[in-house]
């Protein structure tokens, strides 16, 4: 009896158990299939280089893009999910680098992507106002909370601001002004922190359809999520979005590597490198204040940083020792100026290049032909040799007058036919009364005839 009793109750426990562990592999699996993060080793090694970085560890940058190549911008368009506002990039490789790890921007490498373990719609920061959405690539080691939070500082020249009704359109670049005038557009704007929930997964939503409908008077056509099993470009059919996005098995690094690996040829420098600009994530009628108190911190953090420098040498003559941290200052101040210098002609060098860019797109159809190389000088045609002066035709012989054809003879007269030879005249027919005297005589001689067969019977 007791062996029944521990039976069950061990049954019971197991069954609880069960119950309570199918929820929380529910909620940390992510549809789709289960891969380690050798896939995005192997997957993205044909379409870039990856990088070995002491900071960040292995790194990826993209491989013939263009210079003007910014993540969340080129080729690529957003649409509207379950999940909220998801970037669907035309890019073979784009069912990675958007939807895991993070992304960051290096004076010497460009756009450098950071692997990551975790799914979602697109890891963005959002700002509304002024009739404008704007979004900018969140950067490593920034979580969704950090992204709301005050302190978080994106670059503004991160930032891509679309009109509001132009957000979906697939030609929404069009629609970009360039960085010149993000600054005045980020004072103008506040935070979107609008996310959504799924299985304790949490997603940035970005902004809603209803709030967009309402604003726009557009409809915002939701597309369902269809997951594939390989990687592959993302693709747009009828109301389904098609995506590749497994599962990525965090314990899965341990000897997983790229194949091909260059060591960083310099440190990689994420934004929080320029910690002397402002934190954009303030809000609105706060970026002028905002910028003064960090970058009065920042410049105090920048002086009393330690630098590594030589100490200087005791003077032997004076025996006494120099001052390093007065002659420390003023370096440090005119290190933070040069810094500030060079990113300034940096951002001058890009606007410029934007303008140029954007000057082009605008004026599709005047786009400069490329120069018709020099046609030689036009030789002049030699004179034509003057054609020896036609021949006359030779007049045409005199054909023989046309001899005339020799008249018919003439055909002997038909000769007469010869005139029938007159019949004899056909004679006259006996009077009557001969007839009739002839008649008589033969009806005398009938009778008689008559009479003497009648004596004769």
């Amino acid at each position: 009896m007791r062996s029944l009793l521990k039976k069950a109750a061990g049954i019971a426990g197991l069954v609880m158990l069960i119950a309570l562990l199918l929820p929380a592999q529910r909620a940390a699996a992510q549809p789709g299939v289960s891969v380690s993060i050798q896939t995005f080793y192997d997957a993205l090694s044909p379409y870039g280089q990856w990088i070995d970085d002491p900071s960040y560890g292995y790194v990826w940058s993209p491989r013939g893009v263009g210079n003007d190549f910014r993540p969340y911008y080129s080729r690529g368009r957003w649409a509207m999910t379950e999940y909220g506002n998801t970037w669907v990039s035309d890019y073979e490789w784009g069912w990675a680098p958007f939807h895991y790890g993070r992304w960051t921007y290096d004076d010497y490498y460009g756009w450098i992507w950071v692997p990551g373990y975790e799914w979602g719609p697109a890891w963005v920061s959002w700002r509304d106002g002024g009739g404008y959405y704007g979004w900018a690539p969140m950067g490593p080691n920034v979580s969704i909370n950090i992204s709301f939070g005050r302190n978080y500082y994106v670059p503004n020249n991160w930032w891509t601001f679309i009109p509001c009704q132009h957000i979906y359109s697939p030609r929404f670049h069009n629609y970009y002004r360039g960085p010149r005038y993000n600054t005045t557009i980020i004072n103008n704007t506040t935070i979107i922190n609008n996310t959504y929930v799924n299985n304790r997964n949490t997603y940035i939503y970005g902004p809603r359809s209803n709030e967009f409908e309402r604003r726009t008077g557009q409809r915002v056509t939701t597309y369902s999520i269809n997951n594939v099993n390989r990687p592959q470009r993302s693709t747009v059919r009828n109301n389904t979005l098609n995506l590749y996005r497994p599962q990525v098995q965090q314990e899965s690094r341990g000897n997983a590597r790229p194949e091909r690996l260059v060591a960083a040829e310099r440190p990689i420098r994420g934004p929080q490198g320029n910690a002397e600009r402002s934190n954009n994530n303030a809000g609105i009628g706060r970026g002028n204040n905002a910028e003064r108190i960090v970058r009065g911190r920042a410049e105090q953090r920048a002086t009393e940083r330690p630098q590594t420098i030589e100490r200087p040498q005791m003077d032997a003559a004076r025996g006494n020792e120099a001052r390093p941290m007065q002659e420390a200052r003023p370096d440090n101040r005119q290190r933070v100026n040069m810094q500030r210098n060079r990113e300034q002609a940096i951002e001058q060098r890009r606007q410029q290049q934007w303008d140029r860019q954007r000057q082009m797109e605008a004026r599709p159809q005047r786009m400069e032909q490329p120069q018709r190389p020099q046609q030689p000088q036009r030789m002049e045609r030699p004179q034509r040799m003057e054609q020896p002066q036609r021949m006359e035709r030779p007049q045409r012989m005199e054909q023989p007058q046309r001899v005339e054809r020799p008249q018919r003879m003439e055909q002997p007269q038909r000769m007469e036919r010869p005139q029938r030879m007159e019949q004899p005249q056909r004679m006259e027919r006996a009077q009557p009364q001969q007839r009739m005297e002839n008649r008589g005589g033969g009806n005398i001689e009938r009778g008689g005839g008559g009479e003497r067969g009648g004596r004769g019977r």
